[in-house]
């Protein structure tokens, strides 16, 4: 049913315990698959968290974790295949670490600093825009 049930053992036991209280017994919920996405840091983890799980991420200006992976215990394959990062070009915090294969740049102005590329709300108009 869920992609990520054979996994549940990999979580901290806190988060293992609330994803089966509620996500795993609620019928709301019976049909629906999960998509990690995350912003800046939590980008990051949402990568690792969705190599580990096998699931998806869609993460915006994170950092890479392709020279990292052996710490978090993920492989080149696993980041690559279940893992995009949207991120802005004069962005920093994209550029630590190296990037997955599918990473996907944005445009922003060169005229711009660092952190107006870094925003999640540059990043949001730049993709309405386009």
């Amino acid at each position: 049913m869920y992609f990520f049930l054979p996994y549940l053992p990999l979580l901290p036991p806190q988060l293992a315990n609330y994803i089966n209280s509620t996500i795993l017994t609620d019928p709301y919920y019976e049909g629906y698959e999960l998509l990690f996405t995350g912003h800046s840091l939590g980008g990051g983890v949402a990568q690792i968290v969705a190599s580990r799980l096998k699931g998806v991420a869609v993460v915006f200006s994170s950092p890479g974790v392709v020279l990292s992976r052996r710490k978090f215990d993920i492989s080149l394959e696993d980041i690559d295949a279940y893992n995009v990062n949207v991120w802005a070009v004069g962005d920093l915090v994209p550029l630590i670490d190296q990037q997955s294969i599918k990473a996907q740049t944005i445009r922003c102005s060169p005229e711009r600093l660092s952190y107006h590329c870094h925003s999640i709300l540059h990043t949001i108009d730049e993709i309405e825009g386009s």
